[in-house]
């Protein structure tokens, strides 16, 4: 139970044996990994556009760098320089 006039942490972060414990000054791995699973189940939207633009940006940087590949290899066996002169 928390003490009389204090305020509750927020719901998406608490957990019910973080009150008996001592408080350190480093958390855990398993510890910081709950938080982190805590905090993408309260914030769902948020995570999922988050990895909808990692993976548009990334889809977009795959495919301008083929085609700017495929353009470079273009210019580059129909450039003039490449002719032999007489």
């Amino acid at each position: 139970m928390l003490p009389t006039g204090t305020i509750p942490p927020p719901t998406a972060y608490y957990s019910p044996s973080a009150l008996l414990r001592r408080p350190i000054a480093m958390q855990s791995f398993s510890d910081t990994l709950g938080q982190v699973f805590r905090a993408i189940l309260a914030n769902k939207l948020r995570t999922f556009l988050t990895m909808f633009g990692i993976a548009w940006v990334s889809a977009l940087c795959s495919s301008s760098s083929a085609s700017v590949k495929a353009s470079a290899a273009a210019s580059i066996a129909t450039s003039p320089a490449s002719a032999t002169t007489s």
